[in-house]
Order: structure tokens, then sequence, then C-alpha cells
């Protein structure tokens, strides 16, 4: 199946002839074995090539979601930089050529690459991308504004949160708005932090909720952050001893190591 999908993602148009064309010939002959109007086979036809042309056309994206998995579940990053290095060569559409670049630049920060993280979403220019979702656009400049912040660009990364913020102001669906809302408010966190507004950071963290084991893991990474800064080592080493235990392969693992070294 994992072969099937891929070879389905890279072949789109070969795929698209051969799978339309073995469905619509079975359905054909259904239909006229119950005397379906000439039209109405065409009509059913038409349907089905359709359906079947968008499940095909945005097929990279189950394998992404079932990367993703891992990563969110288990913290291990490494199937999701692999799984989008292999669709980056396919061809694909530049709106979802955007949204793989994406989701690659998100295994690049986990696995601790922060500049090649910063370097590929500098590379895009997801506001001229026809079809591009609000709700994606918030994703990638809440991903700048993180790429920024973790490489001391504050200044830089506070305009990309603001620029989030105007984006997210748009977005109406309340499914969208649900997706969203975890990383939201990690970002006011994170400017929180930034800011050296630590009070209020850790009083806005503590109300966030970690829908999976990696939000878990950054999360207590963040809060060690804000506790040393604030003078409290003690809750800082409980927070990184559960990073080290739960972040499994995330680069997490290591600056939380560095960390407590640096305490000791």
């Amino acid at each position: 199946m994992y072969k099937f999908q891929h070879l389905v993602a890279k072949y789109k148009t070969a795929s698209f002839l051969i799978i339309a064309g073995c469905v619509c010939t079975v359905y054909t002959i259904l239909l006229m074995q119950l005397n379906i109007p000439t039209w109405g086979v065409f009509i059913v036809n038409l349907i089905l090539a359709f359906v079947l042309y968008a499940n095909i056309e945005y097929s990279p994206e189950p394998i992404m979601r079932k990367a993703f998995v891992e990563l969110n579940e288990n913290c291990n990053p490494y199937p999701l930089l692999e799984e989008t290095e292999k669709l980056l060569t396919y061809k694909n559409s530049q709106m979802l050529h955007q949204i793989i670049l994406i989701n690659h630049a998100v295994a690049l920060r986990s696995i601790g690459e922060y500049q090649r993280n910063i370097e590929t979403l500098q590379t895009m220019n997801i506001d001229k991308v026809p079809g591009m979702l609000p709700m994606n656009k918030v994703v990638y400049y809440n991903n700048l504004m993180d790429a920024c912040a973790l490489l001391g660009k504050y200044d830089e990364a506070k305009v990309w949160y603001s620029k989030m913020l105007l984006i997210y102001a748009d977005v109406t669906k309340q499914k969208q708005l649900k997706r969203l809302e975890h990383a939201v408010l990690c970002a006011k966190v994170f400017q929180l932090y930034c800011n050296k507004d630590y009070e209020k950071a850790l009083s806005l963290l503590e109300e966030v909720k970690a829908e999976n084991r990696k939000e878990e893991v950054e999360s207590a990474l963040l809060y060690a952050k804000i506790a040393i800064a604030m003078g409290n080592a003690e809750a800082a080493r409980v927070k990184l001893q559960f990073v080290i235990e739960n972040g499994n392969r995330l680069y997490a693992v290591t600056e939380a190591r560095q960390m407590l070294e640096q305490m000791e």
C-alpha cells in the first residue's frame, strides 16, 4: 500500500488515466446492465472521474498525515523528513508544493536544523499562491515567527507574529479556528517569553492544553526556559526531565540535556 501511494503521488496523470479508466469501465458495464440511460451513465462517470482526480491530485496528503502521526504521537520527526524530501521531487500543484515545503520545514525544526528551517520558509511566497487557504497562511507565518525567534531574530519574529494574527482574524470556519487555537496560543506565549514578560507567559502557558505528546514535550521545554529565566531551577529540572524521558528523537531532548548540564 505504501509503495502504491507513492506511485500514485509521483505519477499522477498516468495513475488517473489507469484508475479512472478501470473504474469508469466497470461502472459503465454495471449501469448499462441496469438499463440506466446513456446520459445517466455519462453523469455518473463524470462524477467518478472528478472524485478520482481530486483524490489523486492530493495523494501526497495521506502520506504526510501518517508521518505527522509518528511525529505528534511518538516524537519521531524522521518519517516526515524522509517523506517530504521524496514528495518535493514529485510534480505537484504550486499550492500543494508550498504545503509540502511547510511540512518539510517542520521536520527540519524538529531535528534541530534551525538554519535550514528558516531558509526553507524564506524561499516561499505564500501570499502569491492561488487558492492558498488562510489557515495554511496562519501556520506558515507562525512557523516563520518561530524560526526567527529560535535564531534570536526577535524583531523579525514580532513582524511575522503580527501578520499571523491579522490573517487569523480573518478565519471564520470554526473547525479551522479549533485546529489553529493551540498554535496561536503557543505563539503568544513564545512572544511574551521573548519580550521577557515571564509571569504572563507562564500563566498563559498553564492554560494551554496539549493535544499530543509532541505538544506536551514542547510546552514542557518552553516552561523550563521560562522557569530558568524566573530563577526557578527546581521547576525547570522537572520539566526538562520530562522532555528527556518523553521527547524520543526530537531535538528538544538534546536541548533539554544541554540546559540541565548548564544548570549543574
